[in-house]
C-alpha cells in the first residue's frame, strides 16, 4: 500500500513539474527566440535537426515560430543536439557560445533555411517575384524559391559561387572575422556541401569575379538576390567599409545590375553616398 501511495505521489508531482515547467517556458517569446538561437549557434539547419530527431518536415519551424507548443521531451532532445542545458534552451541562462545574441547567422539562416529577410522585399523586382510565388514563399526559404527551376548541378554551382564570393568579400579589407567563416560554413552545411569548404576558403585572399555569367545566373532575380546578400553579409557588424562597397559595386556591374537598382539596394545600407 505504501508503495502505491509513493508511486502516486511521484507520478503526480512529476506530471505537475512538467506542467509548471512547460507553462513557464511558454509564458513569453523568450523560448522561441532562444531555441532558434541555440540551433543557429550549433550551426544546424531546421532540416538537419528534424532528420536527427526523426521529426516531420517543417515541425521544427512550427516550434520556433510558436505554431506548435514544444513538448518537454522534445526540448530535452533539442538541448542534447545543440549542446546546451534546458535552462539555456529556454533562455534563462546565456548560451555557452555567446552572451549577446549575434545577428550574424540569423540574417542568413532565414534566407537559406526556411524563411525570409524582410529588408530584401524593398526590392521591387524581388518583391514582385515573391508575390507571384507566395504559396512557395511561405513554405520555403527565399533561396529555395529563387532557385527552384535550377538543376541540382546548377544549384550547387551557384552555392559555390555565392560562398566563394562571400569569402572574397570578407577578405577584401584584410580582416576576416570568425563569425564570417562560421556563416560561410553554415551556408554550405545547409545544403550538405561542407566538404566543398576547401574549394571555397582560398578566396579569402583571392578576388572572386565573373568574367562571363554562367547559365545559373540568367535570372535577374537571382542576380539581385546576390547583391542583397553581399550587402547583408558586409553589414553584419553594423558598418560597411569603402573597400567592401567597392567590391560589391564591381560584382554588381559584372552581374549586369541596372545602376538605379544598385543604388536602391546600396541606399538601404550606406547613407549619403551615390
Amino acid at each position: 500500500m505504501k508503495c502505491l501511495v509513493l508511486a502516486f505521489i511521484f507520478v503526480y508531482f512529476d506530471i505537475e513539474f512538467d506542467f509548471i515547467y512547460c507553462t513557464y517556458m511558454y509564458s513569453d517569446d523568450l523560448l522561441l527566440k532562444s531555441i532558434k538561437l541555440a540551433r543557429e549557434e550549433a550551426g544546424l539547419t531546421q532540416k538537419k535537426v528534424e532528420e536527427k530527431l526523426g521529426l516531420r518536415p517543417l515541425t521544427l519551424r512550427d516550434y520556433e515560430i510558436g505554431r506548435i507548443k514544444l513538448p518537454l521531451s522534445v526540448a530535452a532532445d533539442l538541448a542534447n543536439v545543440y549542446g546546451v542545458t534546458l535552462d539555456q534552451l529556454a533562455g534563462r541562462q546565456a548560451h555557452p557560445s555567446t552572451l549577446s545574441p549575434s545577428q550574424f547567422l540569423a540574417n542568413f539562416s532565414s534566407i537559406f533555411a526556411g524563411g525570409t529577410h524582410q529588408l530584401i522585399l524593398v526590392d521591387p523586382i524581388l518583391r514582385a517575384f515573391f508575390d507571384d510565388h507566395r504559396d512557395e514563399f511561405f513554405d520555403h526559404s527565399m533561396f529555395e524559391v529563387l532557385t527552384r527551376k535550377l538543376s541540382k548541378k546548377d544549384g550547387k554551382d551557384l552555392l559555390l559561387d555565392v560562398t566563394k564570393l562571400l569569402y572574397s568579400l570578407a577578405g577584401c579589407d584584410s580582416k576576416i572575422a570568425d563569425e564570417e567563416v562560421r556563416t560561410i560554413k553554415y551556408i554550405l552545411s545547409a545544403f550538405d556541401m561542407i566538404k566543398s569548404y576547401k574549394m571555397v576558403s582560398p578566396f579569402a585572399v583571392e578576388t572572386f569575379q565573373w568574367k562571363t555569367l554562367p547559365k545559373y545566373l540568367e535570372s535577374i532575380e537571382i542576380r539581385h538576390f546576390i547583391v542583397w546578400l553581399m550587402f547583408l553579409f558586409a553589414n553584419t557588424d553594423g558598418k560597411i567599409t569603402t573597400d567592401e562597397v567597392n567590391f560589391i559595386e564591381a560584382r554588381a556591374e559584372e552581374l549586369k545590375i541596372n545602376k538605379s537598382n544598385f543604388l536602391l539596394i546600396h541606399g538601404q545600407f550606406v547613407k549619403g553616398r551615390s
